[in-house]
């Protein structure tokens, strides 16, 4: 069921209500899968956080009260790391305020986040701690309306270097590949 209303009669008049039945990034439900970009980035200015809704919740590092116009993504871990990047700036897009949110699969679960500390900052989050082959959510935020734009997003599983053995204050790595 849909209502519609105005606030008072001197508000009232005609609209057109539009309706769709597919769900789009805008959504958690509709999260683009960037899969096929880790290690590697998106087109230039390929997303945008212009004309998103809020949806979900805050992550910890944000500095609003909830989400603004965020847009969500959706990855299947190759490795146990992943570090997130939203680009701006140039071709790479007009957003800034720029806020960032890494989820376990339902969306709510934050394993990392972080913001921008100055206004047009680019913002990566790195993991270590996915299992791969599991899915993981991004969401994209900005501080308000105004900064909402057009970003890049970046996706790359780092090799990690685990410490093997320590003998003498000494530490030998080893390189995981990926």
């Amino acid at each position: 069921y849909i209502s519609v209303d105005t606030y008072n009669t001197n508000a009232s008049g005609s609209f057109t209500l539009c309706l769709e039945d597919q769900v789009d990034y805008d959504f958690y439900e509709g999260a683009k899968d960037v899969s096929s970009i880790i290690n590697g980035c998106s087109a230039d200015a390929e997303f945008t956080t212009a004309g998103a809704s809020p949806d979900k919740i805050k992550a910890s590092n944000w500095n609003n009260t909830s989400p603004k116009n965020n847009r969500w993504f959706k990855f299947t871990a190759t490795t146990d790391q992943i570090n997130i990047r939203v680009n701006r700036g140039g071709s790479k897009g007009t957003q800034y305020y720029t806020q960032l949110a890494l989820w376990q699969a339902d969306g709510l679960t934050e394993l990392a986040s972080d913001r921008y500390i100055s206004t047009y900052d680019n913002v990566d989050v790195d993991y270590t701690g996915l299992i791969p082959g599991n899915v993981y959510y991004i969401s994209v935020d900005t501080y308000n309306a105004s900064a909402a734009g057009s970003f890049t997003l970046c996706l790359e599983d780092k090799s990690v270097r685990v410490p093997t053995v320590i003998t003498n204050s000494r530490i030998t790595y080893r390189v995981k590949k990926n």
